[in-house]
């Protein structure tokens, strides 16, 4: 079992000068899918990185472990690692650049679910 610290409320993370906080592009990506994955009924949280391994969502769908990293080009050794033991355990790791392009593949994954007999 890993150890992390869950983000319930928006992320922020501070950017330019002054105390003026804005979100970060992946950032709002994050929030746009922990907030599409909570309206669709499933527990996601944004992860507060305690190791470089860890997605950037987590979230349960039917009882699997779903992991999403948002923004990743490549994945480090440490992610493709995690990701293994993601895939091992029956859950799902999803590398996305974008929410949209998460939101598509979701609802890509709930169209051909609902067509199978």
């Amino acid at each position: 079992m890993y150890h992390t610290n869950f983000i319930s409320n928006v992320l922020f993370e501070k950017q330019g000068k002054g105390n003026k906080k804005q979100l970060r592009p992946k950032t709002k990506a994050i929030n746009s899918i922990v907030a599409f994955l909570r309206s669709k009924g499933l527990k996601a949280e944004g992860v507060a990185k305690t190791s470089k391994a860890f997605a950037d969502v987590m979230a349960t769908l039917a009882g699997k472990p779903l992991e999403v990293k948002v923004g990743a080009r490549r994945l480090s050794p440490a992610q493709l690692n995690y990701k293994r033991a993601i895939d091992n355990a029956g859950g799902l790791y999803v590398v996305t650049t974008n929410a949209e392009d998460f939101k598509a593949w979701y609802r890509d994954r709930e169209t051909v679910k609902n067509t199978m007999p």
